[in-house]
């Protein structure tokens, strides 16, 4: 996950627009999760795959990266509970 959120970063320096600075903020927070110096507690709030859709061509890498990083993110790291708030539950 570490090398799509650093593909992400570089991706993102390509991007001049008014979202960048939050979006660089929450992959800087999935870092920092994956290296254990934040708590989980915020992943439920990522919205940069909701700014991805919105905002990013879909033939940019980093429209499908940003989808990518919040799903896995989320997956991997919130209860089961926020999973299903969500909807990325296992049924």
């Amino acid at each position: 996950m570490r090398e799509q959120i650093e593909s992400a970063l570089s991706e993102l320096s390509r991007f001049n627009i008014g979202w960048k600075d939050n979006v660089k903020e929450q992959l800087d927070y999935c870092i920092s999760v994956l290296d254990e110096q934040s708590s989980v507690e915020n992943l439920e709030k990522l919205n940069i795959g909701l700014i991805a859709i919105r905002e990013i061509d879909p033939r940019e890498p980093l429209h499908k990266l940003l989808k990518l990083i919040q799903y896995e993110m989320q997956k991997q790291h919130l209860s089961y509970a926020a999973k299903v708030r969500l909807g990325i539950h296992a049924r």
